[in-house]
């Protein structure tokens, strides 16, 4: 596995634990609701902003070795479902599913360029 692929895997998984727990966070501790949201867009964009350089230069470096598109695209899917969700352009009640659906399929991306390199011959 190389490193940028494991970098994208936490940046992922960052992302997922965030949007998964905030909102019941929320639920559970009311008044901390305002301040959670408040800074929540900012995280979001600041994840959004590791996650396009670290995941598309380590999914372009890997696609360059194994030649396979598959994961190049999935992760480019990933990104732009994030992108989408972080910048409102469909809608603000979009944004925890879409930046939820972005990140697990920009994880998935790792992991499939994970699987193409191993079986590339050395």
């Amino acid at each position: 596995m190389t490193q940028l692929d494991r970098t994208g895997l936490i940046l992922s998984g960052a992302c997922l634990v965030h949007c998964a727990v905030l909102p019941l966070s929320v639920l559970v501790l009311p008044s901390l609701g305002g301040v959670l949201f408040d800074h929540s867009s900012l995280l979001h964009w600041v994840l959004l902003g590791l996650a396009i350089p670290v995941s598309g230069y380590a999914l372009v470096r890997g696609y360059r070795e194994h030649r396979e598109r598959s994961g190049l695209l999935v992760g480019m899917l990933g990104l732009i479902l994030m992108g989408l969700g972080v910048s409102h352009l469909l809608a603000e009640d979009l944004e925890i599913p879409l930046t939820l659906s972005g990140a697990a399929i920009v994880a998935a991306a790792h992991l499939m360029n994970i699987r193409l390199l191993s079986k590339r011959p050395h």
